[in-house]
């Protein structure tokens, strides 16, 4: 899980990811992940996200895909 700014995405294995605008809904409730409008959006946050895994010498990297869509 990755937060920045007004937006929130989760990476899950099994392919259950989940974006959240988070300013404009709080509770999120409305997972943003399929709208064509945000596909920059979670391109940058995954490539983060992955970032952040190679800085951490996380273990289980080799199971996050460089492509957010792979």
């Amino acid at each position: 899980m990755i937060r920045q700014g007004e937006w929130k995405y989760v990476y899950r294995s099994n392919g259950f990811n989940e974006l959240y605008h988070v300013v404009d809904d709080p509770d999120e409730n409305v997972n943003r992940i399929e709208e064509r409008k945000c596909r920059q959006v979670v391109r940058r946050l995954h490539r983060r996200l992955r970032e952040h895994l190679v800085q951490t010498k996380e273990p289980y990297l080799d199971k996050v895909p460089q492509d957010a869509f792979a």
